[in-house]
């Protein structure tokens, strides 16, 4: 009967400890409105909110995965770039030439740690990616956010082209100078919320303490 009265407070500590686990990687770019264009090199960053695990707990455990943004219709990751550093706070890639040239035109990332045994993700805002042969088209915007590398990078899968070569040459990708519409705001906000308060970790562990009482005043 006593392992019995242990159960709820079992439980309790498991939520707690799921709310602790949360990852801590907030993803500062690809920002909402950002423009990538396919088949140059571009960096993703990211900051520590804060919270536990730290980033160097996380260590190199992080996968990282291009997503369309309507995931339902495509399931599957455009790239995936595994094994990447939390420490490291940045990772330059390289943006495969037929992303962008086609629908869907919006994605996010997802930030994964494949050591956690609960359910671990961040997702970043929402961004476009233009077509390789956006600036020989001759319709770059006139502001700029991401810089592409010519540093040797992570490329994945694929070969490079002529195409790629006179883009990755370039000196700076796009930015959209339109105002974000709201569900893009929503999902960069979402990054937000996916960092656990102080507020809800000090309530939970007010409500395990007083259950604790509860049980012992009840049964022993």
């Amino acid at each position: 009967m006593k392992l019995l009265n242990w159960i709820p407070i079992t439980l309790l500590l498991s939520v707690l400890c799921s709310l602790l686990c949360k990852a801590n990687i907030y993803v500062t770019q690809p920002a909402t409105g950002t423009q990538w264009i396919a088949g140059t090199t571009v960096k993703i960053t990211w900051e520590d909110d804060g919270h536990i695990p730290a980033l160097k707990t996380l260590g190199n455990s992080v996968t990282v995965s291009l997503y369309p943004t309507n995931k339902g219709l495509y399931p599957k990751p455009l790239a995936v770039w595994k094994n990447v550093d939390a420490r490291a706070q940045i990772l330059k890639v390289k943006i495969k030439s037929g992303v962008g040239s086609a629908l869907p035109t919006s994605f996010f990332l997802q930030f994964k740690d494949r050591k956690s045994h609960v359910k671990n993700e961040v997702y970043s805002a929402r961004f476009s990616i233009l077509p390789v042969d956006h600036y020989s088209s001759g319709q770059t915007p006139a502001s700029h956010l991401s810089v592409p590398y010519t540093s040797a990078t992570k490329e994945v899968g694929l070969s490079q082209s002529a195409n790629e070569t006179a883009s990755s040459s370039m000196k700076s990708v796009p930015v959209s100078t339109t105002v974000p519409s709201a569900d893009q705001s929503a999902l960069q906000n979402s990054s937000r919320s996916s960092k656990p308060s102080h507020l809800l970790i000090v309530l939970s562990f007010s409500i395990a303490s007083a259950l604790v009482i509860i049980l012992r005043v009840t049964f022993f």
